[in-house]
């Protein structure tokens, strides 16, 4: 009688402990891209061509990549959270590096604001016409999985380096490129 009282102690305990694991797995599932987001608006003026903009929002954590397109130009504006100051060295899509903050010193590196915690670098400007081919075959190869953004930066203080990442989906790029095209 004892025997199979322990026996049964221990497959519920067993069970207890399945159960757990198994809801650990759907919560990580479920919620591993809670804070990987985007947001993609579009502005037109009138019916003359060449007046609007279109602006994607990517979010991931508390940090901030926005992207404004207007024609053939891309204007990226960064918030990053870091406790120490930081630099901005590249932007890279899918390790394809599309712009570099002329890199050769610290002192060329492009610099960043300090908001309250959020360091801000905006006025970064893109010739767009020069990366939509290469970009597009990204879309291509993506096969509708969702492509990604890196920011490195440099910690000015220690000189090391922080990346951020960026995911924005396939599906938002090639709109993003499409209407690009229109704006002309």
């Amino acid at each position: 009688m004892m025997k199979s009282l322990i026996l049964g102690e221990y497959l519920i305990m067993k069970v207890y402990k399945l159960f757990l694991k198994l809801l650990f797995i759907v919560n990580l599932l479920v919620f591993c891209d809670v804070f990987a987001k985007e947001s993609f608006k579009i502005r037109h003026s009138s019916n003359s061509n060449g007046l609007g903009s279109v602006r994607l929002y990517l979010f991931s954590d508390y940090n901030l990549f926005s992207i404004y397109v207007g024609g053939d130009n891309i204007r990226i504006m960064l918030e990053l959270m870091s406790d120490r100051a930081i630099k901005l060295k590249s932007i890279d899509l899918m390790g394809s590096v599309f712009h570099v903050g002329y890199k050769s010193t610290m002192d060329e590196l492009v610099a960043m604001y300090n908001r309250d915690g959020r360091w801000t670098a905006w006025g970064i400007d893109v010739y767009l016409a020069s990366y939509k081919s290469e970009w597009r075959e990204f879309i291509k190869q993506a096969n509708g999985e969702d492509l990604q953004f890196c920011v490195v930066c440099i910690e000015v203080e220690r000189m090391i380096e922080r990346e951020y990442y960026f995911k924005i989906s396939a599906e938002s790029l090639s709109n993003m490129l499409y209407i690009s095209d229109l704006l002309q």
